[in-house]
């Protein structure tokens, strides 16, 4: 399925193609690690290239790494939204499921990630 999503003040707006998880077959991954914890995000996962941009770039989102700095996640730099992480070592990124449209994330599955 392709999904739509993106930032709250829409300068930043992409498609992500993922299997249907809103039914609950699959699951979201819910991170405990301090920095996903504050931001409240929600991941599905798949590659950097599956990542279509319909507005703005990746070169536009501000970037933030912390501690041994494995992941890289990305911001909008207006509204500050947490649209995408990537796993630097590979093309793997985990999108936020809460920035994807018209979908209510209190039905999520949620699969917890001892991060």
């Amino acid at each position: 399925k392709e999904y739509a999503g993106g930032c709250h003040c829409g300068r930043f707006r992409f498609t992500f193609p993922h299997v249907p998880f809103e039914d609950g077959q699959y699951g979201v991954g819910d991170c405990n690690c301090s920095f996903c914890s504050k931001q409240g995000v929600l991941w599905i996962y798949g590659t950097i290239g599956d990542l279509k941009w319909a507005a703005g770039s990746v070169d536009e989102l501000t970037r933030y790494q912390w501690h041994k700095k494995l992941y890289a996640h990305y911001f909008c730099p207006t509204c500050g939204v947490d649209l995408f992480e990537h796993e630097l070592a590979n093309d793997m990124v985990g999108v936020n499921a809460r920035t994807l449209d018209g979908l209510d994330p209190v039905t999520f599955k949620r699969e917890f990630l001892d991060g």
